[in-house]
């Protein structure tokens, strides 16, 4: 009897045990869970985009719920949410996110991670859309998503869409749809410095008979982002198998096989240097075999700050007209070609199947490293070098023309062909046509004979000298001001706001558009800018105060919902002596300079009123600094 109590005792005992260890892990993990959650909120509390209206989070012994609701502008994301968003222009409004998740503690095994905590969610079709999607399986949900709270703050999370094989039907248009096997995996860190992403799609084909069917077949990406020395780098590999588009009506069928491109980038010695190719083995045009298609790039050189620099630059010209204020495009430009770089795109070709029928080749060097002391053009072209050439049989392109050219076209198009032949930097013999195109020191030369000099072809233009500098901005400041009716203040609403004159700053040119209600703004808002400019106060009579500013505004408030009469903080914080220049919803100006301490600027307003405040950062002497623009409601 002894005995059979103690085969009962030993394995209840190491049942009593791993269940104290499961339920202690538990116990511990619903700490850390908690922990995690409130990192992720002091995270999202610093973004420039997001405003956390709440997050809270109510934690119990197995789980958790988390209750939230945030307000986004995609338009002021950063990093790989900004590189993510920015190409596909999709959202410029602001966009409300609210509800809650249920949350199970780990340690969970399985799935796409092992971690702290595990949220699986179900998206069903809304039933609004159901009539646009008449096949659609059942009940299935549209996405399954699962996500994992790494033991490190890392989150993983994987997204399936259903598969789908019917038709979309929007009235009378109706258009045909099949999705197999489309999934993305998205890695993070919990301040969002590191990104991986994985996108896999077995095809997914739309089209109807009247216009035509895209498909794409076989789809894999991996990209993975990082944050370093304060700009993003990434390395991305996809492959594509198949991408297709068929127009019957115009009996044009185009399709790519076998398409990759692979890119790699790092900062080295506190420049960036990166590599890239692509191929595609094989396209088809009308049915037509055109061989595959190759190229290899590389760039090294460039500094961080010209990096940095020239981001800045992309996303100011997709906000704004850079029409009015090209220096700054000249500067940066300046500052790339001082830097010394060199950048190369070799052994891109295009051929028919046999090299004797159609072959195109290019191959472009910039090497900058010796030659570009300055910022003078004739250096810079010296450090260009150029080789390309075409050949191709006369009979593969009247092959061509007689395929692919509708045949009430192809008469005019071997007209132009004839006058190609023609040409003095075209050599045809037997049943060749062919051409090359070079440039070398400072030369450009077609078929071996120069044809003109690359330096005095850009001067004809208005390119003969890229400055290596910006000029002082005290030398811009040479014009009179205007007369005095052109300067007068209209305290009118900022819809009829009288234009400024040239010379001083106008309220009616573009700056940086910030949309901001009154909550959002009761957690500050910062943002980067230059501080100064050449456009003199001094110089404009009917404006308060002293300093030098850009002729349009730094930003453009766009203030609602100020329902509660909270007042309004604009202030700089820099290392230099800044004010600030304010033109009200009324159309009223305001000046400041050391009233945030330290020689910086702030200016506070009294229940403010809804409505575009444009505002100016500058400073008291000619100098420019860098400063920081916080907005705070109170």
């Amino acid at each position: 009897m002894a005995l059979t109590n103690n085969k009962l005792f030993l394995p209840l005992a190491a049942l009593l045990g791993v269940s104290a260890l499961y339920v202690g892990s538990v116990a511990v993990i619903g700490g850390r869970v908690a922990e995690q959650v409130d990192q992720y909120q002091s995270m999202l509390l610093a973004r420039d985009d997001v405003s956390v209206l709440k997050f809270d989070y109510e934690r119990r012994f197995f789980g958790g719920q988390l209750v939230y609701e945030l307000a986004w502008r995609p338009l002021q994301a950063s990093g790989a949410a900004a590189q993510i968003l920015e190409p596909l222009g999709l959202f410029d409004e602001k966009i409300n996110l609210a509800g809650q998740f249920d949350i199970r503690h780990g340690p969970w095994l399985g799935g796409i991670s092992t971690g702290l905590a595990r949220l699986d969610l179900a998206v069903p079709l809304p039933d609004q859309m159901r009539d646009f999607l008449p096949q659609y399986p059942g009940s299935l949900p549209v996405l399954s998503l699962q996500s994992t709270l790494g033991f490190t703050g890392q989150i993983a999370t994987g997204l399936t869409v259903q598969n789908y094989d019917g038709r979309i039907v929007d009235g009378s248009e109706t258009l045909d749809l099949q999705i197999d096997d489309v999934a993305v995996t998205l890695v993070t860190n919990r301040d969002l410095t590191q990104v991986q992403l994985d996108m896999r799609a077995q095809q997914l084909e739309l089209g109807a008979a009247e216009m035509g069917t895209f498909r794409m077949a076989d789809l894999r990406a991996l990209s993975e982002f990082w944050l370093d020395s304060g700009i993003w780098m990434a390395n991305t590999d996809v492959t594509l198998g198949e991408l297709g588009l068929a127009v019957p009506q115009q009996d044009m069928r185009f399709v790519m096989n076998d398409y990759s491109i692979s890119s790699r980038s790092e900062v080295r010695n506190d420049t960036v240097e990166s590599t890239a190719s692509f191929a595609i083995e094989e396209v088809l045009f009308n049915d037509q075999v055109i061989g595959g298609i190759a190229m290899e790039s590389s760039m090294r050189g460039i500094h961080v700050d010209s990096y940095k620099a020239l981001q800045q630059l992309w996303a100011d010209t997709s906000a704004t007209d850079m029409s009015a204020d090209p220096q700054r495009l000249t500067d940066a430009l300046s500052k790339l070609v001082t830097d010394k770089i060199s950048f190369n795109v070799e052994r891109l070709s295009l051929s028919l199947p046999s090299d004797d029928d159609i072959l195109a080749t290019l191959s472009f060097n910039y090497d900058g490293s010796e030659q570009v002391d300055a910022g003078a053009i004739d250096d810079v072209i010296n450090a260009i070098t150029v080789e390309s050439s075409l050949q191709a049989s006369l009979s593969a392109i009247n092959r061509a023309v007689d395929n692919a050219i509708p045949a009430d076209q192809q008469a005019s198009v071997r007209t132009m062909l004839d006058e190609f032949y023609e040409l003095p930097y075209v050599t045809v013999s037997n049943d060749s046509v062919s051409s090359t195109l070079n440039v070398q020191g400072g030369e450009i030369l077609i078929n071996g004979q120069a044809l003109a000099d690359a330096t005095e072809f850009l001067a004809s233009v208005g390119l003969a000298e890229i400055s290596p500098a910006s000029p002082n901005p005290a030398d811009l400041k040479q014009l009179d001001p205007a007369p005095e009716v052109a300067k007068t203040v209209d305290p009118a609403p900022a819809a009829v706001k009288s234009k400024g004159a040239a010379t001083c700053p106008d309220f009616n040119l573009a700056g940086r558009d910030l949309f901001y209600s009154s909550d959002d703004l009761y957690s500050p808002q910062t943002f980067e800018v230059v501080a100064g400019g050449p456009v003199d106060l001094g110089l404009c009579s009917e404006l308060p105060g002293q300093g030098y500013v850009m002729d349009a505004p730094d930003f453009k408030l766009n203030f609602s919902g100020n329902s509660a009469a909270r007042e309004l903080e604009i202030r700089v914080d820099s290392n230099c002596d800044s004010i600030l220049l304010l033109n009200d919803t009324s159309g009223t100006w305001h000046h400041d300079d050391d009233s945030n301490g330290s020689l910086d600027a702030k200016i506070r307003l009294p229940k403010a009123v809804n409505g575009v405040y444009d505002i100016w950062v500058g400073t008291l002497t000619t100098d420019t600094c860098d400063a920081t623009l916080t907005l705070e409601t109170f």
